[in-house]
Formats: C-alpha cells, sequence, structure tokens
C-alpha cells in the first residue's frame, strides 16, 4: 500500500493523525456545535481513549484518520478518515468527518470526502465504504449526496438511531428502466482500470476521430490527454472517469469534472459496434441526476464542429450550441469545438 501518512486537496493539507494533535481534537471535542451529532462533547480522558483507538487503527490497518488543514494559513479545519467499524453484524470500512465551526459551509466536508473515497478504492484497494450519520444532521447528508452516497437504511449505531448510506465503485445506470440490459457505470480508480481506458482511447479515437483529425492529431491527443499517465494525473486532479460496461463487457467511457456551477462533460466515447443502442442517453441521464443532486445548473460539453452525428445526438439529448471555441493544445494543433450546453432542472 502507498504511504498515506499526508497528501494534498486543492485548499487542505492532510496528514495523519499523531499524538501531537491531541490538543486541536480535544478543542474540537469540548465545541458543542461541532459535537451535536457525534455524541456530544467529550471530557479530556474520552479524547485520550479516542486518541489511543485511532493511533492503534492506524498501526494496525495503515489508515485511519487524518488531520485536516486550511493549506494557505495552517489552520486546524478538522478530522476526517477512515476506520474499521461492525455495522448490522458485518466489518465494514466507514467514511468519517467532522469539521470545525469557522470551515462550515465552504465545501471542504464535500472536498476532503471525495479525496478518502478515491484514496480507499485507488490506493487501499477497497470496493465498498460505509457512513453513519443522523437524520438531523442535514449538513452531513448534503455532503454524502454530494460524494455519491447512497441511503442503505437505518442503523443503529453507538446507541443512537442512524442512517446508513453506502458509495460503491460501480452502481447500475437508471436502474429502474435499465435493470435486464445491466448497464453499470465503473468509477475509475485502479491501474488495471486506467489502463482499460487507454485501450478503449486508443480503439475508439483511431476509429472515429482519423477521418475528421486526421492520424496526425489523434495519435498526439491520445498521449497527451488519454495515456495512462495522463488519466492518472487528471484523476489526482478532480476529473471522474466511468468505465461504462454491460453484461458483455466493457463499450465506452465517460469522463467529467465539476466546474463551479456546471459538470464538465469531457468525455463520452462508445464503441462504434456500440452505438445506436441508447447507451449514449441513459449515461447523459445518469450525469443529469449527479449533477441534480450537487445543484448543479447547467451541464457543459465541447464537439469538433465536423463531429455532425455526435452534435446531432446531443442535440437530440437536449444540449444547445453556444458557440465557438478554439483551443490551442501544442503540437502545432488546435480543437476547433462547439460548446454545447443542457440546463439541469433542479
Amino acid at each position: 500500500m502507498d504511504n498515506l501518512d499526508s497528501f494534498n486537496t486543492q485548499r487542505l493539507h492532510i496528514e495523519r493523525l499523531r499524538e501531537e494533535h491531541n490538543e486541536s481534537i480535544h478543542r474540537m471535542h469540548l465545541d458543542e456545535r461541532v459535537m451535536a451529532h457525534l455524541g456530544g462533547p467529550r471530557s479530556s480522558e474520552q479524547t485520550s481513549d479516542y486518541m489511543k483507538q485511532n493511533l492503534a487503527h492506524w498501526e494496525q490497518h495503515g489508515y485511519g484518520i487524518w488531520i485536516l488543514r486550511d493549506r494557505s494559513t495552517g489552520h486546524f479545519v478538522g478530522r476526517g478518515g477512515l476506520r474499521n467499524v461492525v455495522l448490522r453484524e458485518k466489518n465494514e470500512v466507514e467514511v468519517a468527518y467532522g469539521l470545525m465551526p469557522d470551515f462550515w459551509n465552504k465545501g471542504l466536508a464535500t472536498e476532503f470526502v471525495k479525496a478518502v473515497v478515491r484514496i480507499a478504492f485507488s490506493k487501499i484497494g477497497l470496493s465498498s465504504l460505509a457512513c453513519v450519520t443522523q437524520r438531523e444532521n442535514l449538513a452531513s447528508l448534503r455532503v454524502l449526496k454530494k460524494t455519491d452516497f447512497h441511503f442503505e437504511g437505518d442503523v443503529v449505531y453507538k446507541g443512537t438511531p442512524s442512517l446508513l448510506f453506502r458509495r460503491g465503485i460501480s452502481r447500475e445506470l437508471c436502474p429502474e428502466s435499465w435493470t435486464e440490459a445491466g448497464l453499470v457505470a465503473e468509477e475509475v480508480f485502479a491501474e488495471a482500470q486506467i489502463q482499460k481506458v487507454e485501450d478503449l482511447a486508443y480503439e475508439i479515437w483511431n476509429e472515429h476521430f482519423t477521418p475528421i483529425i486526421g492520424k496526425a492529431q489523434v495519435d498526439y491527443m491520445l498521449e497527451k490527454f488519454q495515456s495512462v499517465k495522463a488519466i492518472a494525473g487528471q484523476i489526482e486532479q478532480g476529473f471522474q472517469y466511468y468505465l461504462l460496461r454491460t453484461d458483455e463487457g466493457f463499450f465506452g467511457y465517460t469522463g467529467i469534472q465539476q466546474k463551479d456551477d456546471e459538470l464538465f462533460l469531457s468525455k463520452l466515447y462508445i464503441k462504434s459496434s456500440e452505438r445506436g443502442k441508447g447507451y449514449g442517453r441513459k449515461v447523459v441521464q445518469f450525469l443529469e441526476g449527479m449533477a441534480r443532486d450537487q445543484g448543479l445548473e447547467k451541464i457543459t460539453l465541447t464537439v469538433n464542429k465536423n463531429n455532425q452525428d455526435t452534435i446531432k445526438a446531443y442535440e437530440k439529448f437536449g444540449f444547445v450550441v453556444m458557440g465557438p471555441i478554439v483551443q490551442d493544445i501544442g503540437g502545432g494543433f488546435v480543437m476547433d469545438d462547439y460548446q454545447m450546453a443542457k440546463p439541469i432542472e433542479l
């Protein structure tokens, strides 16, 4: 397993829990606002027990609770991480988080949970995560919705009636209408998954884009944007990739990135043999639901001006051409595209 002692997100420096963090944790444990949904304020003795248990957890499992700091100031933001727990008589790994009030309502909990999910699936090798919260904890419920956790049922946790949520590495797309087809979006974290995206990109791009932009530009863009190294770097920067598959196997992939009030659909590529089966529409519906859950106003994308069949397909899905956009991508090449957008009905 990779060393998980410290890492950064856009706004947070995250470091492994250590003895010297006792004072910060105790200050957090005394704050009634923070502890309102975490069992109430804790004494210094209870904090000492908490520290002992979670330091031992790191030694036993190689992961656990981290301390969160503001990257720009170094100030203590809160704590959170991954803990092995028993829920409904089953061993689980739980995502836990708590922030100091000065850092509420800034999207930092969501930023942290997204990073921890990536670490859990890509570096630790987990395939499922649980999270427990109370019905009254509306802020936590919003975080879980934004990070793609789904309600599983009621649970009694540490003697308190609570709600159990789960996040898996894959999920069905539009399961109410697509269960029989078994269309699944499998979020990409592991090296083998990233390699599969590169393989699909090489096949689909060479077949579809060579007549549109030429072999030289296809080769350049595959190396620059769709190699294993490039994809891994994009995921580290917050891109989400999903492999698309049915019972017969993988047939394509999609890549997205949240930008302010919009979800940017960077990539949606499907093998030629699987086009015309309604998969593209189902993926867009899946992304619409994701954008709606996160309170985003629209989905945007760019598409080559000469890619007429794809433009027509997106127009059928409700996208509208907003105007031209030309981007210099180096190597003597440009992307000569249209920008398209689809509003989200909240």
